[in-house]
């Protein structure tokens, strides 16, 4: 599981970013405290399968994009 600044750190983008990506449903993610506050990165965990899937479908959109 990683934490949702491990994975900003890993984009280049901040921890709200990967928050909204997360409420978009771009992201998949664990809350992990159950408290259903969507804004705060101190509530979700990442699976790497989650990041991964994520990573894949963002890199096939950009090669469409150059086709």
């Amino acid at each position: 599981m990683l934490m949702v600044s491990e994975v900003a750190r890993a984009l280049g983008i901040d921890d709200k970013q990967v928050v909204s990506l997360i409420n978009e449903q771009l992201l998949g993610a664990v809350e992990i405290t159950g408290r259903g506050n969507v804004s705060s990165r101190e509530h979700w965990r990442i699976p790497v399968a989650a990041y991964d899937d994520y990573i894949r479908r963002r890199s096939n959109t950009a090669e469409e994009r150059v086709r």
